[in-house]
């Protein structure tokens, strides 16, 4: 399991590219977000 500490340096970096105006940057943080957080966040949802 991620750090709090990690997952909140990814969205502070994620943050920081929609402020800066950098969307092409912005849409490549959330997509490899979500890519790399799908499996385990399904996995979880399903053992509930």
């Amino acid at each position: 399991m991620r750090s709090q500490t990690e997952a909140l340096a990814k969205h502070h970096g994620l943050f920081d590219a929609i402020r800066a105006g950098s969307n092409r940057l912005a849409e490549s943080i959330a997509f490899t977000h979500i890519e790399k957080r799908r499996a385990p966040s399904l996995a979880m949802l399903t053992g509930l």
